[in-house]
């Protein structure tokens, strides 16, 4: 028997967007990274993780130019007893696998918007967990 955690699904499940008609490619770019992790592991020992993204843009005189919310939930198993803790996945393993999905999904709709692409940049999920528990 195998001792893992087994990813089950990633999905979309919040997702809004709004920009400004008149929009300036000259904005600056705010993003907000926050985790929740589900409430415990069920009788199946399945478990859920949620990654949300908050991007707001704004022009050089502060007015919002664009403001994107983007929740995806990682939904995983545990086969066995694997050796990594239930802690240190969750907060480092599960949200590295959510992210280029949530990085993916807000690139998608900005260029689908017709606006330079928001790409967000690459995280080491490992040194913000070390940094949120100092």
């Amino acid at each position: 028997m195998q001792n893992i955690y087994n990813i089950v699904n990633v999905i979309l499940v919040d997702s809004s967007f709004h920009r400004v008609t008149q929009f300036n490619a000259e904005i600056n770019i705010d993003i907000d990274i926050q985790t929740d992790v589900g409430s415990g592991i069920d009788e199946n020992n399945i478990f859920n993780v949620g990654l949300s993204a908050k991007v707001m843009g704004k022009s050089n005189n502060e007015e919002l130019m664009l403001d994107i919310f983007v929740k995806m939930v990682g939904i995983f198993e545990i086969i066995g007893k694997p050796e990594l803790s239930f802690e240190s996945f969750t907060h480092i393993n599960a949200q590295a696998i959510i992210y280029p999905y949530l990085r993916e999904h807000i690139s998608y709709i900005t260029l689908k918007a017709g606006i330079p692409p928001v790409i967000l940049p690459i995280l080491n999920m490992k040194a913000n967990a070390e940094k949120e528990r100092s």
